[in-house]
């Protein structure tokens, strides 16, 4: 499976609901035209997140989207259709299109726990958040993304409300996404990947919060991230619109 995902803001000027509007009814269904496309989930921000829970303020991003194709060639074939050119122009009209320069990127998907079997059919597990990490600029790359599989990740797992009654995903940046919509090297990345949980609900991520394994994961976080850059936007409640399953 090939993923990536686009990491977007709105433009000044265009009110929020406004545009949330276009990325779901216009831009989205536009998308799903795209051949090839087997899976394809938005994102959107509802509120920013800190080291104690929801919090008000702005973030530094308005949502992501992810698309999943069979292979990379598969990916590299709808690049070149019409279908894909009909959505790049429609970009500019929901999008700062400067801002998202090194914000997409090819991913690898790392699942640390699965969804409960007893959510399906259900309204549980729609709470969902997001944190979009920097790696500390000291460490390397290669083993910052080992730390983060398989030491960070577990310990999140410790947290009952994800590692038993949740679910969790890490996206980790394989490469940025350039101006021809293709992976490439000689794009910077403006992040390193992101993380995703899914709770039972809020009252579930509110405990998750107040647990003494959280505190134990955000002190483990400066070990690995940039936390000012992990806190100040870039971790945010979601509403999440499964476009295609």
């Amino acid at each position: 499976m090939f993923k990536v995902a686009w990491l977007a803001r709105f433009p000044r000027g265009m009110g929020q609901e406004e545009a949330r509007r276009h990325w779901r009814d216009v831009h989205g269904p536009l998308c799903l035209q795209v051949p090839g496309l087997q899976r394809y989930v938005q994102n959107q921000v509802l509120a920013p997140i800190g080291t104690e829970g929801v919090t008000e303020g702005t973030t530094g991003f308005d949502g992501y989207s992810c698309g999943w194709w069979p292979d990379s060639r598969s990916y590299s074939d709808a690049m070149r259709t019409p279908q894909w050119q009909d959505l790049v122009a429609d970009g500019a009209n929901v999008f700062d299109m400067d801002w998202l320069w090194g914000m997409s990127a090819e991913l690898e998907e790392v699942v640390q726990k699965e969804p409960p079997a007893t959510w399906a059919g259900t309204d549980r597990g729609r709470f969902k958040v997001v944190w979009v990490v920097k790696f500390r600029a000291d460490l390397d790359r290669a083993k910052a993304h080992d730390y983060w599989t398989n030491h960070h990740g577990p310990l999140a797992c410790r947290i009952r409300e994800i590692g038993e009654t949740g679910a969790y995903v890490q996206n980790h940046a394989v490469r940025a996404i350039g101006a021809d919509s293709m992976p490439t090297d000689e794009v910077e990345l403006g992040f390193d990947g992101f993380s995703e949980c899914w709770f039972e609900d809020r009252a579930a991520y509110d405990d998750a919060m107040r647990s003494p394994e959280w505190r134990d994961l955000v002190e483990d976080g400066g070990n690995l991230f940039d936390m000012q850059f992990l806190w100040l936007g870039m971790s945010a409640v979601l509403e999440e619109r499964i476009m295609r399953p």
